[in-house]
């Protein structure tokens, strides 16, 4: 069962990649965007850090955005792609946090969006997704992506159609930028 628009995002404790303590809660009072990622290897999870890399300049004081990887720590610090990814990083092998916000691992949504989106794969792996011998992780790890706001409510919950979708860039822009109506759409 998903989470959905209107409950209050789980909150956690945890440390991010840095040692750093971070939970949901630290960031009341600000909107949130928590996106939970595959492995560092993933071709399609670089190209979403490149795209949102790119909106970062028009976001950075507007939305926080946690993200989360089912990567070991020794990875995510050696990957070249996260380097500077404006993001607090979380290594969540065990997938403990997945787990906690309802994440889905889909055999079908693998092999669906896998052979659907070949291309996208290969500009992901041109885009440096295999870089410092990267090893894979759970393919089946569908993406997720979550809005939340000040008051610590999930405004979008997203859970992608396949192992390739996320929240449109659109919609994360509308909500950073205050557009509520983000909520509404999807």
């Amino acid at each position: 069962m998903a989470l959905m628009s209107g409950q209050l995002a789980p909150d956690f404790e945890t440390t991010d990649i840095h040692g750093a303590s971070i939970a949901v809660r630290d960031f009341r009072g600000r909107r949130l965007m928590l996106a939970f990622f595959r492995f560092a290897a993933c071709p399609y999870c670089n190209l979403r850090v490149h795209e949102l890399m790119s909106k970062a300049n028009l976001w950075q004081d507007h939305l926080p955005i946690i993200a989360v990887f089912q990567s070991p720590t020794e990875t995510l610090l050696r990957h070249r792609n996260l380097q500077n990814f404006p993001a607090r990083i979380i290594a969540d092998p065990e997938m403990r946090l997945f787990h906690l916000y309802e994440g889905e691992l889909s055999t079908a949504k693998f092999i669906t969006g896998h052979f659907r989106r070949v291309p996208q794969w290969i500009q992901g792996v041109r885009a440096g997704a295999f870089d410092a011998g990267t090893t894979l992780g759970e393919l089946r790890l569908v993406p997720a992506e979550m809005l939340i706001d000040e008051q610590g409510i999930i405004q979008r919950a997203y859970y992608g159609r396949d192992v390739t979708d996320h929240l449109p860039l659109r919609d994360v822009t509308r909500f950073a930028m205050g557009d509520m109506t983000a909520q509404s759409q999807g």
